[in-house]
């Protein structure tokens, strides 16, 4: 089997994450600007360069179990993934919370300190792939 893309979209910023095969290390890749009309083809040329086995999008749902608004925009990305890349296994995985820890983290690395306007913009991004990284670690502790 090849490695694991995680996928945490969000309605401005989509954070990625890859595994190799061994799901020991995880890389946070870029994040993505989810409403540039370029997204697709950006997200298609991440999965092209990392060719993974399996595509883990992360399934936000609310405390009660039930989707989130997301939902339906989720549900069309798979589709669109599953027409591109029928090779690939693409699957939901819960991600309640990914954001929350990823900021948790963020901050305690960082100190608590707040900072310019333009490392703001630097942090959301970084956040988001830190989302998808501890959503892959998710999905990957379930298998190993």
């Amino acid at each position: 089997m090849k490695g694991y893309l995680a996928i945490d979209y969000g309605s401005k910023r989509t954070g990625l994450a890859f595994s190799d095969e061994s799901g020991i290390a995880i890389t946070n890749l870029k994040t993505l600007a989810t409403q540039a009309p370029d997204f697709i083809e950006n997200l298609f040329s991440v999965i092209r360069e990392r060719n993974p086995g399996t595509i883990i999008l992360g399934q936000p749902q609310q405390n009660d179990g039930q989707h989130s608004v997301l939902q339906q925009q989720l549900d069309r990305l798979r589709e669109v993934l599953l027409q591109e890349f029928s090779n690939i296994n693409i699957l939901f995985f819960d991600e309640r919370y990914t954001s929350k820890i990823a900021e948790r983290i963020w901050t305690e690395k960082q100190g608590g300190r707040t900072s310019s306007q333009k490392k703001q913009q630097k942090k959301k991004e970084e956040l988001d792939s830190l989302a998808a990284h501890i959503l892959l670690r998710s999905y990957l502790d379930t298998l190993y």
